[in-house]
């Protein structure tokens, strides 16, 4: 059964907070193609940006409702994620405890001190590579031995609770379209926990777009996705007690990195990237995630020269980028001199 847009909203609004909800703008990125658009997620805000503050929408939602005053937040060390959400919840005074992977970083630097700035070193535990595999389970234990409800919210915020709000993602670009007269044959987004992006997949099909999503995994392999894939599938069905079209979402256009493929690598050409996004198109991104989504999908845009109108989501993180000031610093070689006459 296919759905109109209108449908879907009537579906997932009722369960979102509306001051969180946002309409962001698609503009051409000429460097890129003459059919190639970004949709700046990116500036619904720096502190809570993109694709995050819509997740949070439904989910601080549903702690509301269920008046749920403690959280246990799953995430490494330099989560933009756990950067993010700590500042709801020290907002509505929500108690949180972080249960992190433990940071090897000597200094604080990006999210790592924005975490440590937005939390009470009590609140903190810090989990080994070792250990990390079973974090759920410590943090369960530790939720059912608390005296007062405590919610665990795994990595990226990525549960049935944000599952409305991420379903405005696609609402936004079909406003998008309409708004510039604009259809988008193809989109791109990255994937670290793969929510976002499969709930970008599940629009995609509720609606009955023949639209060709590609998604970048940053983090993660082809099966993990999938795996998100029907997870997320069965959260809709859940919501909504509306079956899929087809009984599953199907699996879209899935890439490795063009380089650093390395979950959390940073080599020269991300660096690259990031300096040329920003003083070619005005873009700041990420080097872990969102520069990654860019240089693939113009790689890709170049070689395969696809037929039709492109976006690319930009779903933020940039605070995430205050911690490579020193790598970017040493590739960009800034000298401060008096300006010649010639310049002037």
């Amino acid at each position: 059964m296919r759905l109109s847009t209108v449908d879907l909203a009537n579906l997932v609004i009722p369960h979102c907070e509306m001051e969180l909800l946002f309409h962001s703008r698609v503009h051409s990125l000429p460097s890129f193609g003459q059919q190639v658009y970004v949709k700046r997620e990116d500036e619904a805000g720096f502190g809570i940006s993109g694709s995050k503050k819509r997740k949070y929408a439904s989910l601080f939602k549903f702690l509301e409702q269920e008046q749920i005053q403690q959280v246990a937040l799953i995430g490494g060390g330099h989560s933009n994620h756990i950067a993010s959400i700590l500042q709801l919840l020290n907002e509505r005074r929500i108690n949180p405890f972080l249960f992190l992977k433990k940071n090897n970083h000597k200094t604080l630097g990006g999210n790592s001190l924005l975490i440590g700035l937005l939390s009470k070193a009590k609140q903190i535990f810090q989990l080994g590579q070792e250990d990390w595999p079973t974090v759920m389970l410590y943090a369960e234990e530790f939720a059912a031995q608390m005296d007062t409800q405590t919610m665990v919210i795994p990595e990226g915020g990525s549960c049935r609770e944000s599952l409305a709000g991420a379903c405005t993602l696609m609402l936004d670009i079909c406003k998008n379209e309409s708004d510039q007269n604009l259809t988008f044959d193809h989109i791109w987004i990255d994937s670290g926990t793969g929510f976002t992006a499969a709930v970008l997949c599940l629009m995609n099909e509720l609606l009955g777009r023949k639209t060709q999503i590609h998604v970048v995994l940053t983090a993660g392999d082809p099966d993990f996705f999938e795996q998100k894939l029907h997870e997320v599938g069965a959260w809709w069905e859940e919501l909504t007690q509306i079956p899929l079209p087809n009984g599953f979402i199907r699996l879209p256009a899935l890439y490795p990195p063009a380089t650093a493929r390395s979950f959390g690598s940073v080599n020269q050409q991300v660096l690259k990237t990031v300096r040329e996004l920003a003083v070619t198109e005005g873009l700041l991104v990420d080097p872990v995630y969102t520069a990654k989504l860019f240089y693939t999908a113009k790689t890709h845009i170049a070689a395969e020269k696809a037929i039709g109108n492109t976006l690319i989501v930009h779903t933020g993180g940039g605070t995430g980028l205050m911690g490579f000031g020193e790598k970017l610093g040493e590739m960009m070689n800034f000298s401060i001199e008096k300006p010649s006459q010639e310049s002037s």
